[in-house]
């Protein structure tokens, strides 16, 4: 499968178009349930390969969505390796093979992304929230989510 690498996000000197996605990860043996946020660049995202491994991810709690709508608050989140492009258009819940269970669409949007040039920090801006990320350690980040009143 393509895998493209992580520093292909190519927001670290400016904002940048991106798609943005939320499932929900029901529970397995090794996991609970949780919710996976899914951000990858906007052109990229448009590409016919499915299996592209071009969405970074982060493992968040499922507190932070509420009715399809991101929750103001601060979330621990866990960075997991790059995902395939299908996350992002993701229409109906999917059962994931080997065990590793069902993942239902929750939300979708377009935004704006900026990632510092260190990799450290994260912006993120659609119409209906702002995330401001924060590496804490090699895989783990804090998520802070401000909801938009227009």
């Amino acid at each position: 499968m393509p895998v493209a690498p992580l520093d292909s996000f190519p927001f670290t000197d400016g904002v940048g178009a991106v798609r943005v996605a939320i499932v929900r990860h029901s529970a397995t043996d090794a996991l609970e349930a949780h919710l996976d946020l899914f951000i990858a660049c906007a052109q990229a995202a448009e590409m016919p390969a499915k299996d592209a491994r071009i969405a970074r991810s982060w493992r968040i709690p499922l507190s932070a969505l509420r009715e399809g709508e991101l929750v103001d608050g601060d979330y621990n989140a866990f960075e997991q390796p790059p995902h395939r492009a299908l996350y992002l258009a993701l229409t109906l819940s999917v059962e994931l093979s080997r065990g590793r269970g069902l993942v239902e669409p929750m939300m979708q949007c377009a935004g704006h992304a900026q990632l510092s040039a260190e990799g450290a920090s994260l912006r993120l801006r659609t119409d209906q929230s702002e995330v401001e990320g924060t590496r804490i350690s090699e895989n783990q980040w804090r998520f802070t989510v401000r909801i938009r009143t227009h």
